[in-house]
């Protein structure tokens, strides 16, 4: 009997060990990795679970934005709509556009925004921000 106890107290140590454990590992990892013009055809590795956030430079009032045109939404997943964080309170400022993607599967991915007017179908985008992202 007081080796039946002597197991399975030393089974439930080894579990509360390894459950702390892989709490501070999980911790150790941000939860948003944010990516802007500066990482423009680089590569990054992300974890299953976190938070890309792309920022980038844009003037809505001239009507241009970026717009993700590259995209496998089983490894990366665009979350809501591209928030914008203007420069200053004038209307029409440049400022920040910010997109969220969700890393939801592992692989490889070629993420791609161009720079563009959405009006203007037939010209080339002003700027195009594209990089490789691996979701281990």
């Amino acid at each position: 009997m007081r080796w039946r106890l002597r197991v399975l107290g030393t089974l439930i140590l080894l579990l509360v060990v390894a459950l702390a454990a892989y709490r501070l590992m999980a911790e150790g990892l941000p939860t948003e990795i944010v990516l802007n013009a500066s990482e423009n055809g680089g590569q990054i590795e992300i974890q299953k679970g976190q938070t890309l956030v792309v920022t980038l430079q844009s003037s809505p009032g001239t009507g241009y934005g970026w717009q993700v045109v590259e995209l496998d939404e089983d490894i990366l997943r665009q979350t809501g709509d591209p928030e914008f964080v203007s420069d200053s309170d004038l209307v029409g400022a440049s400022g920040i556009q910010v997109t969220r993607f969700e890393a939801m599967g592992t692989g490889e991915v070629a993420l791609k925004l161009v720079y563009y007017r959405s009006w203007e179908k037939d010209t080339e985008p002003l700027r195009i921000f594209a990089c490789r992202v691996i979701v281990r």
